[in-house]
């Protein structure tokens, strides 16, 4: 198991009049090359969790273990853990700060005192993984960039460390249709890749459908669903009284099924919805002329 929750509590600003519990009693696992997704609404806790994956937060109670072992139980691990999870926070474009993209990407190894040769082989590995040409954007500054390309910038100033764990919090909040999508697939290749194991914190059900192999539902701090997104999405009424909805495309095939065409409605993706419409249909997809 690459990283295991147990017994997780935490307490915000405990023993004050403003004591709030974040996180009660969870307990959770992350498979190596496994695709998990976490969803809840505001204020369920979702940040709070991966903000322990890395050591971020100390737990208030319970462990975080990292590869069987306690993330705090000595400092020289905590560093190893925070180098080999990492966390892409939302909005991360708002985090560059850097002159130039190179110096952005870099700014993460700068401390491991690599030859300029390793460091540059690094960077430019690390922007071509988002899909982004080195030597067109390397001097350029970040914020000439479009709002999907910062994003990737950032992204790529996370995998120029080389972690195991990629956690990533709301990855395609404010973007356009397209750079969503973008930003979805680019994560989905570097699973593909290397076997990268992702975490995806995500308030749109269908990026999570998409993307996630496994599915946790948060709700006041407690681990309250998991299983596939077909296994979650199917418990529609627990969903919405944790106050989430299926994807909008599955509503869309029960509704064509009231109508009378025999749909399975056990599908949750935009691409898995058009084959079973067309294979009911029986029509063919007609090519742009």
């Amino acid at each position: 198991m690459l990283l295991e929750v147990q017994g997780l509590t935490h307490v915000y600003m405990r023993g004050t009049p403003f004591e709030v519990t974040a996180l009660q009693e969870t307990d959770l696992q992350i498979k190596k090359g496994s695709i998990t997704g976490i969803i809840g609404q505001t204020g369920s806790g979702k940040t709070t969790l991966v903000q322990h994956f890395n050591g971020l937060l100390p737990p208030s109670r319970g462990r975080v273990l990292y590869e069987g072992r306690d993330i705090w139980e000595e400092k020289t691990l905590l560093r190893e853990v925070r180098r080999q999870v990492g966390l892409l926070f939302q909005y991360p474009e708002e985090q560059l700060f850097e002159d130039r993209v190179y110096d952005d990407v870099a700014f993460g190894i700068k401390g491991l005192k690599l030859p300029p040769r390793v460091e540059e082989e690094r960077v430019k590995r690390a922007l071509n993984r988002v899909n982004l040409d080195y030597r067109a954007v390397k001097d350029r500054s970040p914020f000439s960039l479009s709002g999907g390309e910062k994003r990737r910038v950032a992204m790529a100033g996370v995998l120029v460390m080389d972690p195991k764990l990629l956690v990533l919090d709301e990855p395609t909040a404010g973007l356009d249709p397209r750079g969503r999508r973008e930003i979805l697939e680019e994560i989905r290749e570097l699973h593909r890749e290397g076997g990268l194991t992702v975490v995806l914190v995500s308030h749109s059900m269908e990026d999570i459908a998409w993307l996630a192999k496994d599915l946790l539902v948060l709700q006041d701090g407690r681990i309250i669903l998991r299983g596939t997104p077909g296994e979650v999405f199917a418990r529609e009424e627990l969903l919405r009284e944790a106050g989430l909805a299926v994807p909008e495309v599955n509503r869309v095939l029960k509704g064509l099924k009231e109508a009378g065409f025999d749909l399975d409605t056990g599908i949750y993706t935009v691409e898995g919805a058009e084959a079973e419409i067309l294979r009911v249909v029986g029509g063919k997809r007609r090519e742009p002329h």
